[in-house]
């Protein structure tokens, strides 16, 4: 073990969730401008969320977070992309509020739980319709972990949350099959 694999271990820890939903060039885009691998000389696999080349004149103010663990979960649509990562004490929720600044037509849906339970959180950064901002100060309950599928929400509003979910994908997917469809113009 490195000491920083032991730094890591003993540190308060927050893990966190981030779906992202939008159209494939824009998650495309954002993979390819934000997540960049930041190569530390160690085997254990550490991730910079980049965003200093979006924001350049923010170099010296707004410094990148440094996220381990950071893995991403396979694409099962095209319009969503999901990875989850650990940071140190807290959710970035200053980069997740320039990210949803720069890419408008992306809704990251986050949420996150502190190692040590002093805290827990989710919502949205480009929420949809009806959608809740993102919040990190929130109570975990003391059966969370022993009471089923660690749902952060309510089991009320996680089915609200899942349906608005459904129907924000369902959206995503006739936007683009419009747009692959011929139009009258091009049909000869």
């Amino acid at each position: 073990m490195t000491n920083t694999d032991i730094y890591i271990m003993n540190d308060d820890t927050a893990w966190c969730a981030v779906q992202v939903y939008g159209p494939k060039s824009q998650i495309t885009r954002l993979k390819r401008l934000c997540i960049t691998p930041n190569l530390s000389g160690t085997k254990k696999s550490y991730w910079d969320f980049s965003i200093r080349q979006l924001f350049p004149t923010a170099i010296s103010s707004f410094p990148s977070v440094q996220a381990s663990g950071f893995e991403a979960r396979p694409d099962h649509d095209s319009n969503q992309y999901a990875f989850k990562f650990d940071t140190s004490n807290q959710f970035p929720s200053d980069v997740f509020k320039h990210l949803a600044v720069f890419f408008t037509e992306l809704a990251f849906d986050c949420d996150c739980i502190d190692s040590l339970d002093e805290f827990m959180g989710y919502g949205w950064f480009n929420p949809p319709s009806g959608g809740e901002n993102f919040r990190q100060n929130m109570r975990v309950p003391s059966n969370y972990w022993t009471t089923g599928p660690g749902f952060k929400r309510s089991p009320a509003k996680q089915k609200m949350h899942q349906d608005r979910i459904a129907k924000l994908l369902m959206e995503l997917r006739n936007a683009s099959s419009e747009k692959a469809m011929p139009t009258s113009k091009t049909v000869r």
